[in-house]
Parts: C-alpha cells; sequence; structure tokens
C-alpha cells in the first residue's frame, strides 16, 4: 500500500506535465510570509539543505511546490525538475542557479512575477514525505524595476493557491513584529476565518527583546487557530554569511529552546523537527478527508474531456464520412436558427432580447410608434389645403368641399407611409442576418470553412427573399394609393365633418364672429340712400330674424348664402329694383358733371401683371373668413379619418408580409438551399472540412488531459487502504 503522500506527489507530477490548467485542488501546504519573515529560512531547515535562491527585493518570483520524499536507503540527497526530466542534481547550488535561470526566462530580470509554477523534487533521508508550496513574499512597496502594480500582483497570486479548500495554509510571521500586523495572518483570515486550515509559525524567537517571549503567541491567546502555533529559530543572515550550515543550525535551536527557562517546558513542541512531522499528520489527514473529493473531481473532469475529445476526432478520409458530416451540420443549423427564431434556443435569456423576440420589437415598438407618431399633416400648411381646395373649384365656386381636393390630398399623405414600411422591412433584414451569424455549435468553431460557406449562402437567401418582400411592401402601399374608398365602416364621411363643424361649445363663438362679419357688408347699402336709412336698416334687421328662422344662419352663410336676401313679396322686389335704377341714373348724372371738369386731374387705373405662381392668401384664411376656416376643418377631418383607417392596416399588414415573404420562406428554404448550394458540384467538401490551426492545438491538448486524468486515477484507483505511522520517522 502507497502513502498518501507520494500519491499526491504522483498526481502533481502527472497534471503538470500537461501543461494545462486543471481544476482539480490537490491538497498541498502553502506557503504565505512576508519578505522578511524568514519563509526561506524555515522551508530549508524543514529540508535540511540549502537550496533556495537569496538577494534583495523580491528573489521567489514563480510558485515553486517542493515535493519531500523520505528515502531511507539513499546515501546523498538529490532533486530533480519537471521541466528537466531524467536529469539529477546532487549539487544543491546548482539547483538555485537552475531555479534563477528558468524564473529569468519566463519572468524576465525585471523582478516581475508569473503564477505558471516550478515542480521541485527532491529525495532524502533527512526528509518527511511533505508537499510544500513556496510563493513570493508579501511587499508593499515597487523598488527598483519592479511593476507598480506588484502588491496586488503577489496578493492575487497568493489568494489563487490558498483560496481552495484543500490547502494547508502555513502563515510564517517574525516573533520580534507585532501579531496584528503580520500581513500573512491577514491574508488567511479573508479565506479562512475561521482558522480551521490555518498554522503558524512563529520565527526569530531568539531575537526578540530582553525580558520578552513568544507563550502568548505560541498559546493562541493573541490570535487562536485550530492547527496551532510553532516556534523555531532558524539561521540568522549573519549565520548565511559565516556559511553555518543547516545541520549545526538545528542543533543551536535545539540547545536554545532546552536551555530557555521560559520555552524549556515547551520543547518538546517547539523546533523545526517538530515542524516538520506535525506538517506531515496534517497534510496526511487532510488528503484523507479531500481524497473522496478528489476521485470524484477526476471523473467529471475526465468524463467531459473524453466527450469533448471524441467531438474533436478526425473523421475516417473517405467522402462518405465527410458528406455525412455535411449534412449533420446542415440539419443541425437549420433546426437551430428555427429554434432561434421561435424562442426555442436563446442563450443568456436574462441579459438581452435575443432571436424573434427582437423581429418582435421591431415590428411593435418601432414601426407601429413611428407609424402612431406620424401626423397626417407634417407636409401640409393650411395654405396648402386652402390652395388645393381652389384648383379643385377651378371656375365653378363650390358650395361643398370639392372631393377632388379630399382624394389629392390623401393620397399624396398616403405615399409617405412608404418609406417608413420598407425600413422596417430592412430592419427585419439585418436582424435576420445577425441571427445567421449567432447560431453557434462546435463545428463552426473547428470547421471555419464549413462556417464561412453556410454563412455565405444564408446571406444570399436573405437578399433573395428581401426583394419580393420590398415590392409585396409597395405593392400594399399602391393599393392603398390608387383607390379612396369613402364607404369604409371606419371613414366619418362629408356628413359627420359637417355635424362635426357644429360643435355646441364653438357655435356661439362661430356665431358671433358672422354677425360681426354681416354687419360690415351691410354698410354699403346704408351709404346707397341716406334718405331711406331708417327705414333700411329696421328692414335689415327683420330681414336677418327671418334669415336665422329660414334658410339655418351660419350654415347658409358658409355654403355661399346673400345674408341680405330673405323671403318677400313681389311688392317690396319691385320697389327695391325702382330705387336701385333711380339711384344709379343720379349716380350717372352727378359722374359726368364732375368728369367734364376734373377729368384731366385723374390718373389712369391699371391692373397689375399676373404673377407666375399664385396661392391661396392668408387673408382668405384668416379668422374673417369664416367660410375658409370651415373648408379647412371639414377637409383635415377627412383626411384625419382616411389616413388613420390606411395608417391601422399596413400596421397589420406590413408585419404579416414581412414575417410570411422573409422570416418564414427563409427559415422554411433554410436546408434545402444549404444542400442545394453545397452539393451542386462546385464545392470542395474537402476544402470544406479542413480545420483550423487553434482547432488542432485544442485536440491535442484536450488529448493530453485525457491521458493525465485517465492516469491519475488509476493512481487513485490502485489506494484500497489508508494509514498513518503511529510514530513519526526519525531523521538521520
Amino acid at each position: 500500500m502507497e502513502k498518501l503522500i507520494p500519491l499526491i506527489n504522483k498526481l502533481q507530477e502527472v497534471f503538470s506535465r500537461t501543461k494545462v490548467q486543471f481544476s482539480v485542488n490537490l491538497p498541498q501546504i502553502v506557503v504565505v510570509g512576508g519578505q522578511s519573515s524568514g519563509k526561506s529560512s524555515v522551508l530549508e531547515s524543514i529540508v535540511g539543505l540549502d537550496f533556495l535562491p537569496r538577494g534583495t527585493n523580491i528573489v521567489t518570483r514563480r510558485p515553486i511546490i517542493i515535493q519531500l520524499t523520505h528515502t531511507p536507503y539513499a546515501d546523498k540527497a538529490w532533486a530533480e525538475f519537471t521541466h528537466r526530466p531524467n536529469e539529477k542534481y546532487f549539487d544543491f547550488s546548482k539547483v538555485k542557479e537552475e531555479i534563477d535561470m528558468d524564473t529569468n526566462k519566463l519572468c524576465g530580470t525585471n523582478k516581475d512575477i508569473s503564477p505558471t509554477p516550478i515542480l521541485l523534487k527532491i529525495y532524502s533521508r533527512s526528509v518527511v514525505d511533505l508537499t510544500l508550496v513556496d510563493l513570493p513574499g508579501i511587499t508593499k512597496i515597487p523598488t527598483g524595476d519592479q511593476p507598480h502594480d506588484i502588491e496586488l500582483r503577489i496578493a492575487d497570486l497568493i489568494n489563487k493557491f490558498i483560496t481552495p479548500k484543500t490547502a494547508i495554509i502555513m502563515a510564517v510571521c517574525a516573533a520580534n513584529v507585532d501579531l496584528a500586523n503580520s500581513d500573512a495572518l491577514k491574508m488567511a483570515r479573508r479565506v479562512d476565518p475561521l482558522g480551521e486550515r490555518t498554522i503558524g509559525v512563529i520565527t526569530k524567537i531568539d531575537l526578540m527583546d530582553e525580558g520578552t517571549n513568544a507563550l502568548d503567541l505560541l498559546s493562541g491567546k493573541v490570535y487562536p487557530l485550530k492547527l496551532g502555533y510553532v516556534g523555531v529559530v532558524c539561521r540568522s543572515q549573519k549565520d548565511i554569511l559565516n556559511q553555518k550550515t543547516i545541520e549545526d543550525a538545528l542543533k543551536s535551536e535545539e540547545k536554545f529552546f532546552k536551555t530557555s527557562s521560559v520555552y524549556y517546558p515547551y520543547s518538546s513542541r517547539l523546533g523545526v523537527n517538530y515542524l516538520a512531522h506535525n506538517l506531515n499528520m496534517i497534510i496526511v489527514s487532510h488528503i484523507k478527508k479531500n481524497l473522496p473529493e478528489i476521485r470524484s473531481q477526476i471523473t467529471c473532469l475526465l468524463f467531459q474531456k473524453d466527450k469533448e475529445l471524441r467531438a474533436l476526432q478526425l473523421f475516417k478520409d473517405d467522402s462518405s464520412n465527410e458528406s455525412q458530416l455535411i449534412l449533420n451540420v446542415i440539419a443541425k443549423f437549420a433546426a437551430q436558427y428555427s429554434e432561434f427564431i421561435e424562442g426555442k434556443f436563446v442563450k443568456e435569456t436574462a441579459s438581452e432580447l435575443m432571436g424573434g423576440s427582437r423581429l418582435s420589437y421591431i415590428f411593435y415598438e418601432v414601426y407601429n410608434k413611428i407609424l402612431n407618431d406620424i401626423d397626417p399633416f407634417d407636409a401640409l400648411t393650411d395654405e396648402d389645403l386652402k390652395t388645393a381646395i381652389r384648383n379643385a373649384s377651378s371656375l365653378r365656386p363650390n358650395l361643398f368641399v370639392p372631393e377632388m381636393a379630399f382624394e389629392v390630398l390623401s393620397k399624396q399623405q398616403i405615399l409617405r407611409l412608404e418609406s417608413p414600411s420598407l425600413q422596417c422591412v430592412q430592419l427585419v433584414y439585418e436582424e435576420l442576418r445577425r441571427i445567421v451569424t449567432e447560431v453557434d455549435m462546435p463545428e463552426f468553431s473547428r470547421f471555419q470553412n464549413l462556417r464561412k460557406k453556410i454563412i455565405e449562402i444564408m446571406y444570399q437567401l436573405l437578399t433573395k427573399s428581401l426583394v419580393p418582400c420590398n415590392q409585396m411592401v409597395k405593392n400594399l402601399i399602391l393599393i392603398e394609393d390608387s383607390y379612396i374608398n369613402t364607404y369604409h365602416p371606419d371613414f366619418m364621411g362629408g356628413a359627420t365633418a359637417i355635424f362635426n363643424v357644429f360643435d355646441p361649445n364653438a357655435y356661439a363663438a362661430q356665431q358671433a364672429k358672422l354677425e360681426k362679419f354681416q354687419e360690415e357688408r351691410q354698410l354699403s347699402f346704408e351709404e346707397v340712400n341716406d334718405e331711406d336709412s331708417s327705414k333700411s336698416s329696421s328692414k335689415k334687421k327683420q330681414q336677418q330674424q327671418q334669415q336665422k328662422q329660414t334658410s339655418g344662419g351660419l350654415f347658409s352663410s358658409w355654403f355661399g348664402g346673400n345674408p341680405s336676401r330673405v323671403d318677400s313679396d313681389e311688392e317690396d322686389k319691385d320697389e327695391n329694383n325702382l330705387k336701385e335704377l333711380e339711384y344709379a341714373k343720379y349716380r350717372n348724372d352727378q359722374d359726368f358733371e364732375i368728369n367734364k371738369y376734373m377729368q384731366k386731374n385723374i390718373k389712369p387705373v391699371h391692373l397689375p401683371n399676373m404673377p407666375s405662381s399664385i396661392r391661396a392668401t392668408k387673408e382668405e384664411m384668416s379668422q374673417n373668413s369664416p367660410r375658409s376656416q370651415m373648408e379647412i376643418h371639414i377637409i383635415k377631418n377627412l383626411i384625419t379619418s382616411y389616413f388613420n383607417i390606411v395608417r391601422k392596416n399596413l400596421n397589420d399588414l406590413v408585419p404579416k408580409t414581412v414575417i410570411a415573404m422573409l422570416v418564414n420562406k427563409t427559415k422554411n428554404q433554410t436546408q434545402r438551399e444549404l444542400v442545394q448550394q453545397i452539393y451542386n458540384g462546385q464545392v470542395d467538401l474537402k476544402e470544406l472540412l479542413v480545420e483550423d490551426l487553434g482547432t488542432v492545438k485544442k485536440r491535442e491538448a484536450c488529448a493530453e488531459m485525457v491521458k493525465s486524468l485517465k492516469q491519475g486515477l488509476e493512481y487513485l484507483n490502485e489506494v484500497r487502504d489508508f494509514y498513518f505511522d503511529e510514530e513519526p520517522i526519525k531523521l538521520i
């Protein structure tokens, strides 16, 4: 039966060879500490060898996974690197050089860091089976050539290793520094707030001020940890310069604790040897606890990668397999394209609208709203309306609004709906092109040429369907514009338009204006005969009263009635005619007498030249012209009523036309069109199935991962029982 630590070491070695990031978190001890906390000295004391590079600022710039293997029958310790297989290092100064060289090769010489680890295996009879991860020391301020964000980058790197629950955190703290300011414990607390998987290592106990001790720290009174604290005394910088060996340093440490009156009672639980054996027991127990989960993770990951590898496997080199593969891709694409439009195959539905919902948005949130916001008189002024009415009247004064003016103006406004309708078709066309590119399948990432060909054919199909769809929408506008159906049940008609003019609220005010207008017209008759002014005035009032009773008042005046004409007997008519003749004769006689004396002093009267363009005058449309206001009001009501009917029809028919002739047509013809275009004898099927370089690399990496996972699972299956050494391994 194998031990658990070597089992984890094998898994780490197998996984590190793939050069691919695995989601399997193996149990390991992660060493965290500041730059001056003595972290490197503790690691070298545990190993018993001087193998880590030393210097100023950051020396460890890459994670170093140190796998310690106890070899009781080895005469001499040696080291191996996974990036240099079959090469043993018996001179550990060469190990330092190799660490520096491999670090500079990846990180450069500018003190940059990298998360890619170095896997170092050390075989010795002086070590216990253990796996340690040495990380860069925590720093605060960048110095020299260090990047300005070095503190954040180191913190992110440390968090990456200590966050998994399978990691044991070994926080190295100096005894001569306040524990509350320990960077290592601060980072450990963020991921392990209860201190369940953190062990504290107190260094530099021998450098504490006289009269002080670390008993409160070691007992956990300052900051308790479930795995406790271990105090150690390692080589100082002076000892290193004096080339004091680690073996001598361990003897000095043992002597210090046994001769100290403060630490002597606890000397059996202090020192590097106790720390190494304690770490061995902790990691074995932790591995046993997490081994079922590790097995489950590897099995699940193996299943996923094996399935992915089968999808990326090369097919047999014959035409039948090529043809079958392309047909499968075409059928799958056609199905997903249809499902995408129908809303059955939409990913990330909570983030944004996709597929058919965007088409619905175009119809009912964009086109419908724009059509409803169009004013029927955006491009028509009152002058335009009055001019059209006069043109339609021609030489004949009209009693009512001419029907021809209403028809011409309505057709003109209906044509304004063509542009937004065609824009709606274009928006749907662009959206369908977008859907074509959004359909994603594993085969598309593998065969880029096939993907490009399918998209090209779909674009051609959409463009081919766009032409008749545009023509059909134009025909809808042409149909609406070709005949003005005044018998439509929703059309208000002329009678309703006239009744709308007689609004009870506006009738009184309009009537008052009309009476004032009529009174001004009667002034000319009062000047004709001053002698009969009183009699004529009383008769006119009677005529006005009779006119209100018999001729309808406002309606009669608006439709061309003479306000002075009333029903009377023949005598009144004859009398008025006689008086008018006498008055005319009198005026002619007077004019002749005046002209005899003033003809030479009177300037001739000339009519103005006819302008090239004539429009209705503003005076005709002013408030003093009730007839003009009435005509404009009526024709506006008629145009608005019919324009709303056409707008309602287009809001219903344009979306139906687009869906039938563009959306459904392309959806139903996708598979047939793709098969016809690809299998027309002019397309090289092998060219379509050429894999890109990224797919080839992905398949190779996936195959390597599957191989490593299978090997790791074999190692786990070999473990049938677990046991712990009842006694710690004695270091020779």
